[in-house]
C-alpha cells in the first residue's frame, strides 16, 4: 500500500510537471508562475530554504497533497479533467478529492503509531492505483459521466 501510494506521488509529479510545462512553457518558470497556486509556491519555498538541499528545484519540495490543489487552479482543470476525474460530476475540487484522500491515508501507512489502514482503505487505495496507472500513466481518458471512485461514508464529509 505504501508502495503504490509512493508510485501514484510519482506518476502525478511527472504527469502535472510535464502539462504545466508543455502548457505555459518554460521560459522563466513560466509553468510555475503561472499554473501553480501561489500559496504552494510560497510553502514550497519555505520546505525548499529549510531543507537548504543546492542539489534540488524547489517545485521538488511539493507534498501529495498540493496536487489537489494545482490541478483545479484556474484553468488548470481543463489540462486535467480528462485524467484525473474519477468522480463524475460536481464542483471541480470535489473531483479532485481522491488525491487529498490518498495523501492522508499515506501519512497513516508512513506513521505506525496513527495504526494501520482498514480493509476499506487499502482497497481504495489500489482502486485508485489501478485508475492512475490506466488513466494518467497510461493517458487513457476517463468519461466525465462514469464515477470510478466512491467514498465510505466516513469520508462524505472530506473535501479535496
Amino acid at each position: 500500500c505504501i508502495r503504490d501510494s509512493l508510485e501514484i506521488h510519482k506518476i502525478l509529479y511527472d504527469d502535472v510537471m510535464a502539462t504545466l510545462k508543455a502548457h505555459y512553457g518554460e521560459v522563466r518558470d513560466a509553468w510555475w508562475i503561472t499554473g501553480v497556486p501561489k500559496q504552494v509556491r510560497i510553502d514550497c519555498d519555505v520546505r525548499y530554504n529549510n531543507e537548504g538541499d543546492t542539489s534540488r528545484d524547489r517545485w521538488q519540495s511539493l507534498n501529495l497533497i498540493d496536487y489537489s490543489q494545482i490541478v483545479v487552479y484556474e484553468g488548470n482543470w481543463d489540462l486535467f479533467k480528462d485524467r484525473y476525474n474519477f468522480y463524475g460530476k460536481g464542483a471541480k475540487a470535489k473531483l479532485a478529492r481522491w488525491i487529498g484522500r490518498i495523501s492522508r491515508l499515506r501519512n497513516i501507512t508512513t506513521h505506525v503509531e496513527k495504526g494501520p489502514l482498514s480493509r476499506d482503505q487499502v482497497e481504495y487505495v489500489r482502486n485508485v492505483y489501478a485508475l492512475v496507472k490506466r488513466h494518467i500513466e497510461g493517458d487513457e481518458s476517463v468519461d466525465g459521466k462514469s464515477q470510478l471512485l466512491f467514498d465510505e461514508p466516513s469520508d462524505q464529509g472530506e473535501g479535496a
